[in-house]
């Protein structure tokens, strides 16, 4: 009927490349083993269906959000944490013997191949008078900088490994007070007190 995974059944009559092998993740009680950044998920058991697990992820403590993709027939495993404090580790049952269900489901996540570990945005600041830099280190491409408002929109004098690039040419701007909007609005204010 459909070569997709079917979201509505249960985990292993959903479609699952590994389906077969799922059985290696059923603990004594019955239930599935799945720990996701050192969080386990309980409660699911052969009854559970891709939907249900899915949310139970999405509600636990893991610190991730699971998607479905019905195009392109892919989870999309996102890391609530921003920049390199983000990770997705898929962990090891104590036992070493009860496979987690979560590689079985989603494959073991592999950094270039399925996956793409985050990274935090890097400022190299000189700020007048001064010609020490200031290398800022946030795990938002968004941050306030004394009172400016920065977004990061991509690389510029760094290279592939993250080794600054001595002779980038620096971006430089001003930041001033715009007193005459200041003047005219105190100005009104005075005005409409004195009619009071």
């Amino acid at each position: 009927a459909s070569n997709r995974i079917n979201l509505s059944t249960t985990v292993e009559k959903a479609g699952f490349a590994k389906s077969a092998e799922f059985s290696k993740s059923l603990k004594d009680d019955g239930s599935y083993y799945l720990s996701i950044n050192g969080v386990e998920i309980e409660g699911i058991t052969k009854d559970s269906t891709v939907k249900e697990i899915v949310e139970k992820i999405n509600n636990s403590k893991a610190g991730v959000k699971v998607s479905y993709q019905s195009i392109s027939d892919q989870f999309v495993i996102t890391s609530t944490e921003n920049g390199a404090a983000g990770e997705i580790k898929f962990d090891t049952n104590a036992d070493k013997t009860t496979q987690n269900l979560a590689e079985l489901m989603f494959g073991t996540p592999t950094e270039g191949t399925n996956y793409t570990k985050g990274q935090d945005a890097i400022l190299s600041v000189s700020y007048p008078g001064s010609k020490d830099e200031i290398e800022i280190t946030r795990a938002s491409n968004s941050f306030d900088l004394d009172g400016i408002n920065v977004t990061l929109k991509g690389t510029f004098g760094y290279d592939a490994s993250g080794a600054k690039i001595s002779d980038t040419e620096a971006v430089t701007f001003t930041g001033s007070v715009d007193s005459e909007n200041t003047t005219k609005t105190v100005k009104e204010m005075i005005e409409a007190f004195n009619d009071i």
